[in-house]
């Protein structure tokens, strides 16, 4: 079942659910497939460094391990602040009403280094947008819940209702009168041999 997220603004509740928009769905995508001799299709493995055992995939994990090597369950894990206190954890926003009470600007918007964009699609979206009109609201957006949160700018269009969730950055103003030189080189990207994907228009 689709995950729902409850927005409400100016006294009225919407209940929505977020469908993620990304490249292969704007885009499409590319997928290159190797066949053996019967058809089947091929995986790609990795050798260990011995040189003599294969690591086919799935077959390896990322774990964390103490000082004497023994293995540590991450849920045995405290975190902590640079002042060594224990942070609070964050909810996550999916387990409780966000009210969108706060209005941003473009230029804070502008300033988002965008992780994730959702539409925010259901019977109430319809409604949430003529709310929203041409204004533009944030608030802290926690996926999962935990120690850490991301910044979500949410805003509607013709097209419906989107969520932009990620980081907030700084931007310094260099001047009018320096110049940058951007360091791309062509002679990787070969047009004539077919290697040209959407990414690159």
């Amino acid at each position: 079942m689709a995950k729902t997220i409850a927005i409400s603004l100016r006294g009225s509740s919407f209940e929505l659910i977020p469908q993620k928009v990304d490249r292969d769905k704007l885009y499409g995508h590319t997928e290159l497939r190797v066949l053996n001799a019967d058809g089947t299709c091929c995986s790609q493995a990795a050798i260990n460094g011995d040189g003599i055992n294969i690591i086919c995939p799935g077959a390896t994990k990322i774990g964390i391990i103490d000082n004497s090597g023994n293995w540590v369950d991450k849920q045995a894990l405290i975190p902590k602040a640079e002042d060594g206190s224990t942070p609070v954890k964050i909810p996550s926003s999916f387990d409780n009403e966000i009210s969108l009470a706060r209005e941003a600007s473009i230029e804070e918007l502008l300033d988002l280094s965008i992780q994730s964009v959702y539409q925010l699609t259901g019977i109430d979206a319809i409604k949430l947008a003529a709310g929203i009109d041409s204004r533009i609201y944030t608030f802290p957006f926690s996926y999962r819940g935990g120690y850490e949160c991301n910044t979500a700018f949410v805003l509607a269009n013709e097209n419906g209702v989107f969520m932009l969730t990620g980081t907030l950055t700084t931007y310094e103003f260099v001047g009018l009168d320096e110049f940058a030189e951007l360091d791309t080189s062509d002679e990787d990207i070969n047009i004539e041999d077919g290697e040209l994907d959407f990414s690159m228009m």
